[in-house]
């Protein structure tokens, strides 16, 4: 044999044992690795500012045709958590009969005044703006007009214009003072904040719109079957909205401002009136929690109420 073939099998034989040599020091770091517990960071309790505090996301209610079992749930909900900020997304009023002059009557008891009056309507609005000034005392109150509180002033102005006076304006104007949910509800008197859907507020450039920290609202910019998708197109942050009745939300993220959501906490009224007579509704009942930091973000929770029940207790109980 030559010695250029010897040279060569010898080559061939290094780095057989070099690859031989490799494999066992692989197989002796995953012996290592398996053995060798992997180093994770301590847990961090994030501690609590006093600039912290929980608010409270009211859907609609409806008035008279509030579910008194989703009221209780709620009531007793509420009672276990420090609330400092009450955000009602509208339609507290139902403001139905003559009011809802686009809405045919079908139905014979629709017609008696046992079937909806306007003053049993603002009494069950009224007493529920009552109770929840009482469970949250001191708390900061906003509320949305929706589209059937907007139905009062749509009938001022129709009347107004009918009556051939020379002032129509002054008329719609007087009329509000009469029937106007800021009237009838005493909202001046009990420092709750209005938001009418003909205004901007806090210089965004969408009607009927607030934002608090982090977060927006509005009564709703759509019902269809992908709202909350809709919602957080349109804004492009995070928002809380109701009108659909039906609990829902969507995630997203963007490079101007990070992980943002919409969320929609369901309703808190009847899931079958009468108007939706042979339509089965898939509406939801439920009401929002916002845990918001001293930045003005937050963590939403949207709480279900299914039959009357929540079980947000379960959590608060803990806390306590």
């Amino acid at each position: 044999m030559s010695l250029t073939n010897k040279a060569a099998q010898q080559a061939v034989k290094d780095e057989l044992a070099a690859k031989d040599a490799r494999i066992e020091q692989l197989e002796q770091q995953l012996k290592d690795a398996r053995k060798a517990k992997h180093t994770l960071p301590a847990g961090k309790k994030r501690k609590s500012s006093k600039t912290d505090f929980i608010r409270l996301i009211v859907p609609d209610t409806h008035g008279c045709h509030i579910d008194k079992k989703w009221a209780a749930a709620l009531f007793g909900d509420i009672e276990q958590l420090d609330i400092k900020q009450v955000v009602h997304l509208g339609d507290a009023l139902e403001c139905g009969s003559f009011l809802a002059q686009h809405h045919t009557l079908g139905y014979v008891s629709q017609v008696s005044d046992k079937h909806y009056t306007f003053e049993d309507d603002v009494s069950a609005t009224n007493s529920l703006f009552d109770k929840l000034q009482e469970l949250c005392p001191g708390a900061e109150f906003h509320y949305m007009e929706g589209n059937h509180e907007h139905r009062i002033q749509k009938y001022c102005v129709t009347t107004a214009k009918k009556s051939g006076t020379a002032y129509p304006q002054k008329e719609a104007e007087a009329l509000m003072r009469i029937y106007g949910p800021e009237h009838v509800l005493h909202l001046e008197k009990r420092g709750i904040h209005y938001y009418q859907q003909g205004k901007q507020y806090m210089g965004l450039p969408l009607m009927a719109m607030i934002k608090l920290g982090a977060c927006h609202f509005a009564h709703g910019l759509s019902c269809g079957l992908h709202a909350a998708k809709k919602h957080l197109d349109v804004v492009g942050g995070s928002i809380v909205y109701g009108h659909t009745h039906r609990m829902d939300s969507f995630h997203s993220k963007t490079i101007a401002n990070g992980n943002i959501g919409a969320w929609s906490p369901g309703c808190g009224c009847i899931l079958q009136p009468l108007w939706m007579n042979q339509n089965f509704t898939t509406w939801t009942q439920g009401f929002g929690v916002q845990l918001v930091g001293s930045d003005g973000s937050f963590l939403h929770i949207n709480v279900p109420v299914i039959k009357g029940k929540s079980l947000l207790t379960l959590l608060t109980e803990k806390l306590n």
